[in-house]
C-alpha cells in the first residue's frame, strides 16, 4: 500500500511538472516582425499594432504625460531607432508585462542583440526576473562592460557611500531607511555601499524607492 501510494504521488507530482513545462513552452514563442515605431529606448510598436516590451533591460524614459523626460532617454530612443525601425526583427517572446505588452529579446537580422546593444552603449540597466534568465548572463556582462568604460549613464552614476539593501529573490535594490528594506528577511538581504556595487552585483533599483533615473546621477546642467 505504501509502495502504490509513493507512486501515485511520484506520477501526481510529474503530471504537474509536465503541464507547468507545456505552459512554459507554450507561452514563449519565435516569430519575425517589421518595427513599425520605436516609442523610447525598450519599447516598439510592430507593424501589427502590438507593443513590444524588451526584456530583461530598462532604458530611461522620454518625455510623455507632462513628464520630462530622464537624462539619456532621447539618446537611448535615437540608438534604438537606428537599431531596429523599418527592420524585419526576429523576436523571443516570453510573455507579458502588467501593462500587457509583449515581452521579448529581439535580434536583428545578421544576429545582433538589440536588448544588449542598449546596454553596451550604457543607456539603460538590466531588470533582472524570470522571464529574462535565459539572457542574464549577456546582459550582465554588457552592463558591467559600460559601467567599466563609463558609457551613458554610467559615467554619471553617483559614486558616493550611500548604503542600500538588496533582496536576493527579487534582486532589486533598495534605500536603506525605506519601508520594502524592512520587510526584506536575514536569509534574502545583501546589503551594498553604492549604487555601483548594486548594479555590477546584477541587482535592480525599486521603482518605488527611486522613481527617477537622476536620483541617482551626478547632476551636471539642467538636471
Amino acid at each position: 500500500m505504501i509502495r502504490r501510494r509513493a507512486g501515485l504521488l511520484a506520477a501526481w507530482m510529474l503530471g504537474l511538472w509536465l503541464l507547468a513545462t507545456a505552459g512554459a513552452q507554450a507561452e514563449q514563442q519565435h516569430f519575425q516582425a517589421t518595427v513599425k515605431w520605436v516609442a523610447d529606448g525598450d519599447t516598439v510598436i510592430l507593424q501589427d499594432n502590438r507593443r513590444l516590451r524588451y526584456v530583461g533591460i530598462n532604458c530611461p524614459e522620454t518625455a510623455h504625460d507632462g513628464t520630462p523626460a530622464e537624462p539619456f532617454g532621447i539618446e537611448a530612443r535615437h540608438l534604438n531607432q537606428d537599431l531596429v525601425k523599418g527592420q524585419t526583427i526576429r523576436c523571443v517572446a516570453v510573455g507579458h508585462d502588467r501593462y500587457g505588452r509583449l515581452l521579448g529579446a529581439v535580434f536583428l537580422a545578421d544576429g545582433t542583440f538589440v536588448n544588449r546593444e542598449l546596454l553596451a552603449a550604457g543607456l539603460g540597466y538590466i531588470l533582472p526576473g524570470e522571464e529574462s534568465a535565459p539572457f542574464a548572463e549577456q546582459l550582465l556582462s554588457a552592463q558591467r562592460q559600460a559601467m567599466v568604460a563609463g558609457q551613458g549613464i554610467w559615467g554619471r552614476l553617483d559614486p558616493r557611500p550611500r548604503p542600500l539593501v538588496g533582496n536576493r529573490r527579487s534582486k532589486r535594490f533598495h534605500r536603506s531607511d525605506g519601508p520594502d528594506a524592512k520587510k526584506i528577511g536575514k536569509h534574502h538581504r545583501v546589503a551594498f555601499p553604492d549604487y555601483p556595487e548594486a548594479f555590477a552585483a546584477g541587482y535592480a533599483p525599486c521603482k518605488r524607492c527611486f522613481p527617477r533615473l537622476e536620483e541617482m546621477l551626478v547632476r551636471v546642467g539642467s538636471d
